[in-house]
């Protein structure tokens, strides 16, 4: 756990390193941590690292994601989030100030439905979901609220930092096996995720948020 954590403390330090000032965002008006309006655009500029060294870009690339119409799970009805080529990302719902989701981060296809954000949760908030027969567990924790970051030399205001960190079960007991991070700002959505290897990937890959349109 303190390598992980070492390692995701170093690269964000050098990100914050590299990142010159040069405009401020405030909050949107609209309320909450994930907009949820339809067509809302973000691009994002995604950068793998070797694993645990973060000193050079190994490759770069950008994307975008829209929220683009309704469809209903288990007669829940949730926002699709698709990339530039219209390819199902992740659904999401929200309900009183929660957001749900499916084929989200790590979990990959239609799981069940689990919480990854909560708009009103308090520092050092900790849920949990338990995943394929309690045989593996998913805990987030909020490390952080109403934090200032920059990231493409854009600073956004009241920032909630998140640490999911992903388990296995091994002779009953619950090991990690890595840690990521997702940083979202009021009003705006998610401006920041890390995934380390071997967790997407064959390096630590970052995901920083170059442009939101609502």
């Amino acid at each position: 756990m303190r390598a992980v954590n070492l390692t995701l403390i170093t690269l964000l330090g050098i990100l914050l390193i590299q990142c010159d000032e040069t405009e401020r965002i405030d909050p949107k008006t609209e309320e909450g941590y994930f907009p949820m309006k339809e067509n809302s655009e973000w691009s994002y500029l995604r950068e793998l690292f070797s694993a645990g060294d973060h000193t050079a870009v190994m490759s770069s690339d950008t994307t975008q994601n829209f929220i683009k119409g309704d469809t209903t799970i288990e007669s829940l009805t949730y926002k699709m989030v698709v990339d530039q080529y219209g390819i199902l990302v992740k659904v999401i719902r929200k309900e009183d100030g929660k957001y749900y989701g499916r084929n989200h981060e790590l979990y990959g296809g239609f799981s069940k439905e689990y919480l990854f954000l909560d708009d009103n949760a308090a520092l050092n908030t900790i849920w949990r979901h338990y995943k394929n027969d309690n045989a593996t567990l998913t805990e987030y924790k909020v490390m952080a609220l109403n934090s200032s970051r920059t990231f493409n030399n854009i600073k956004y205001h009241s920032v909630m930092e998140i640490e999911v960190n992903y388990y296995y079960k091994n002779n009953e007991e619950y090991v990690l096996n890595y840690s990521t991070l997702h940083y979202y700002a009021k009003g705006i959505g998610e401006i920041y995720a890390y995934y380390p290897y071997p967790s997407l990937t064959f390096g630590d890959l970052g995901i920083s948020l170059l442009k939101f349109e609502p």
